[in-house]
């Protein structure tokens, strides 16, 4: 068995990552890709620190997860309980611990970026809300577009980078209040990014492909609903199982989704919002600003 010591910061939250069981695979390659390797960091202000066990998923064993729990010692406390159609993980804050079970070790990367971000949006659920979408900085400001998956984030991220425009990521943003302010900060979540950056966020658009550039401004309560309708944060399950509550394939309860919505709340009542139909020609971006500027 070999032993991986990681520490990643997004925002002003830092997450060391210790794991375990990595022998089977040649961990440099994953940990060290060009997204990910951006958000290392070395430092002593650690918020919160993890174990990570990584485990190859007993074939006989299938998606039968008390057979997992029991093999593992996994039967104590809490546990939230992760399931993907080629991995299963479970969580237990109580104890720092990441069980990981992979049905196959090429998948690995792909596993290991989905336990790093759902690490930290847990980890950041009380302090701030990430968001399905891209993110791109103009002057000093930060500014994001909402779409679902395969609707332009990623086109109209590489546009800005083709524009010398840096990105926040092509997939996901944390947004989090500083003062009387929202602050848009870059992730590793996606596949661009130009690395840690952080701004005020100036505005936040709808993204819609087409053959002009046209924007339209949207009130706060409509832009609230298109968000929340497209968020991991609205249907929150609980399952109760042999009196242990856990979470499927969710990050927050009830509760603190409530809180969550009352940061939207806020936030989309602060921040202009617009529908911006664009070509995939894009370059129009000082037109951004402009908007803003005059809502």
């Amino acid at each position: 068995m070999s032993f991986v010591n990681l520490q990643y910061q997004i925002g002003h939250t830092a997450i060391e990552i210790i794991t375990t069981g990595v022998s089977h695979y040649h961990p440099n390659h994953v940990f060290n890709d060009d997204l990910s390797s951006k958000f290392l960091k070395n430092t002593i202000d650690i918020d919160y620190t993890v174990t990570l066990g990584i485990n190859a998923m007993p074939v006989d064993f299938g998606i039968d997860l008390e057979k997992l729990i029991l093999c593992h010692n996994l039967d104590d406390g809490r546990w939230i309980y992760l399931s993907f159609d080629k991995w299963i993980a479970l969580f237990n804050e109580q104890e720092s611990r990441f069980v990981l079970f992979l049905r196959n070790f090429r998948v690995f990367s792909e596993a290991y970026k989905s336990t790093l971000s759902f690490l930290f949006k847990y980890f950041t659920k009380d302090i701030g809300t990430f968001f399905h979408s891209a993110g791109i900085q103009i002057a000093d400001h930060n500014y994001i577009f909402l779409a679902p998956s395969g609707t332009g984030k990623t086109t109209l991220s590489l546009r800005a980078q083709k524009g010398g425009l840096p990105v926040l990521s092509d997939e996901m943003v944390f947004v989090s209040k500083n003062g009387g302010c929202f602050v848009a900060y870059s992730s590793p979540f996606g596949r661009i990014t130009d690395g840690p950056l952080e701004a005020p966020l100036g505005g936040i658009f709808f993204l819609k492909q087409g053959t002009a550039a046209r924007f339209s401004r949207i009130n706060s309560s409509q832009a609230l609903a298109r968000a929340w309708q497209d968020s991991y944060y609205r249907d929150t399950v609980l399952d109760f199982s042999d009196q242990k509550l856990r979470f499927k394939n969710r990050i927050v309860t009830p509760a603190e989704r409530l809180k969550i919505f009352d940061l939207w709340h806020e936030l989309f009542s602060t921040v202009p919002c617009f529908e911006m139909e664009f070509p995939i020609d894009f370059d129009d971006w000082h037109k951004l600003a402009e908007l803003v500027e005059n809502a």
